[in-house]
């Protein structure tokens, strides 16, 4: 596949010099961990199309001296297993110093190439053009060894000189103070702007074992948030607030509220874009997951609004739960859905039960696994199957002859003290307070017979036992009609009917095939074998007639051969 690069932002890019001893804190706490050769690196792949790409990629990384062809510096630097969601993707390039320490020596440029290998892809495949790398103001500078990291500069703000970063900072979208707003971080030049296409906060938890969070939120206040995320831009892909994690038992969002009274949110994400998401999770697990421990009121694990006509409360995509929802209160609801449009929707790509759309697990002993409630005058719940496979599948815990289950369906009225209306049980039999009505008018049974037969046709018991065209006038051996469209059928196994077997109408309305050989057919006369195979004559005579009938014409025939309604009823 082609691939092309867009959105392309060095979030981290440090070059550091050799220092002399170690970089002291500026509060005076414990020595710092020296800087490393590694740099995060942060893109939006599509294809050739325009479209992103949701993947896990191969990256392979190389450094250049010029933007086309030049000279490579050091080894290529792979970064295997990149998750990409939407496009976006972050690596952390460099990590094991490939590129060498004289990479970079602070005055000449660099160029970064890039390969991609997805999966399906054969092999790698290199973009175009060549990105370059631009350090930040005084990136390049380091400080003397027991110095602190600004001494030397000009400019310096007031109250700094004494070599403690105590003081307010505000610059470059950045807040730091001691009340109020503990950090505020801004997307855009400088963070001096908000775009569709900025990040206001962005967490990325590399670990690939452990809890880790890509960003963590807590709040004791109870009326306050673990995290709050609000995209503001009315266009574009945003989002409030996004999560990216690696680990399998990592977590791309998690936010934690521990106030025990108030309304509180473990996370909370709020959505101007007509195209953003209050919150949006996607992991290999869990995309999100919320967990409300509180054992009374109306605790809620993850709540999720939207007031636009086609907005989404919450919306889950991943691998294995889009949204996984676990109540253990008695009262309470895993999942609970309530909008002007879809309630829940749920899409799926995996296969089998296993692997569902939606699922819904009740482990209580009387409760129900879900429960729709509808007001409208429309149908409570619709199921439309757009491929080949069975529209409802019920499953009990009954054994193969239908013993120990439940019910497979039971109606009841609801208006009526729940008065049971009708019910399938679990043998598979129907029973219903009035009966059971169908526009098809016979009732027939599946019998063993010859081939080439067709509905209406005349049908005898062969020498052998099986159904066979009749051939001769006033046959004995008659037995009815090969059944058009029976109302019921006697015979008919639950998983399909037997081979060689065919629907003999014994009695009810039946289209059956007649000849006028014998005279017009009139309403009201009965009708026995013809010699015409297959077909049915007017029958005369009450010693003739006797045990040869198949039953009375509903229909007339004038002359000649012709298709008319019987009452079928063998004499």
């Amino acid at each position: 596949m082609n691939y092309k690069l867009v959105s392309i932002t060095i979030l981290i890019f440090l070059m550091a010099m050799t220092l002399g001893g170690e970089t002291a804190l500026a509060d005076g706490n414990a020595p710092a961990a020296p800087l490393g050769a590694g740099f995060t690196y942060q893109g939006q792949l599509k294809d050739t199309g325009g479209n992103p790409i949701t993947s896990t990629c191969n990256f392979r990384f190389s450094l250049w001296d010029a933007v086309s062809g030049g000279n490579q510096l050091g080894a290529n630097s792979d970064v295997n297993g990149v998750s990409v969601a939407g496009g976006y993707f972050a690596a952390q390039v460099n990590g094991g110093n490939e590129f060498g320490n004289s990479a970079f020596n602070g005055s000449n440029a660099r160029w970064l190439g890039v390969a991609v290998q997805c999966t399906g892809d054969a092999g790698y495949t290199a973009l175009t053009p060549r990105q370059p790398l631009t350090p930040a103001p005084y990136a390049l500078y380091a400080p003397a060894a027991g110095s602190a990291p600004w001494s030397g500069l000009s400019g310096v703000p007031a109250g700094f000189a004494d070599g403690v970063d105590n003081d307010t900072i505000n610059h470059w979208g950045a807040t730091w103070s001691g009340t109020g707003t503990g950090l505020t971080l801004l997307g855009g030049s400088e963070g001096l702007s908000a775009t569709a296409s900025d990040t206001g906060v962005y967490g990325y938890a590399t670990g690939s074992s452990g809890g880790t969070s890509g960003v963590y939120g807590k709040s004791d206040s109870i009326g306050g948030h673990g995290l709050t995320g609000v995209a503001s831009a009315s266009s574009g892909t945003t989002y409030g607030v996004y999560g990216v994690s690696a680990s399998s038992g990592g977590r791309g969002l998690a936010g934690h509220a521990s106030a025990a009274s108030g309304t509180t949110y473990g996370v909370y994400g709020l959505s101007d874009s007509t195209g953003g998401a209050g919150v949006y999770g996607e992991a290999p697990n869990w995309g999100v997951e919320g967990e409300a421990t509180a054992t009374t009121g109306s605790p809620i694990g993850v709540l999720g609004q939207s007031v636009a006509p086609g907005g989404i409360g919450v919306y889950g995509n991943s691998p294995g739960y889009g949204v996984f929802g676990n109540s253990n209160s008695p009262e309470g609801y895993g999942v609970y859905g309530s909008s002007l449009a879809v309630a829940v929707q749920a899409m799926g790509y995996g296969s089998g039960a296993s692997h569902a759309a939606l699922r819904a697990d009740n482990n209580s002993t009387n409760g129900v696994a879900a429960y729709f409630v509808n007001s409208s005058g429309y149908p409570n719940t619709e199921y439309d199957q757009n491929g080949s496979g069975t529209v409802l599948d019920l499953q009990n815990g009954g054994d193969v002859d239908g013993i120990g289950g439940g019910d497979f369906i039971a109606g009841y009225s609801q208006n009526s003290s729940f008065d049971m209306q009708f019910r399938i049980t679990s043998s598979g039999q129907g029973r219903s307070d009035v009966g059971w009505t169908t526009p098809a008018e016979d009732y027939a049974e599946m019998l063993p017979a010859v081939e080439g037969l067709a509905p209406g046709d005349v049908l005898v018991i062969g020498p052998d036992g099986k159904l066979m065209l009749s051939t001769q006038a006033y046959q004995t051996n008659v037995v009815g009609v090969y059944s058009t469209q029976p109302g019921f059928i006697g015979g008919y196994p639950v998983d399909g009917p037997i081979a060689g077997t065919v629907p003999l109408a014994i009695v009810g309305v039946v289209p059956v095939k007649v000849s006028a050989e014998n005279g017009a057919i009139q309403p009201g006369d009965l009708l026995t074998t013809s010699s015409n195979p297959g077909y049915a004559m007017r029958c005369e005579g009450a010693d003739q007639c006797f045990g040869r009938t198949i039953g009375k014409a509903l229909e007339a025939l004038d002359s000649g051969t012709g298709v008319i309604l019987v009452l079928v009823m063998l004499h």
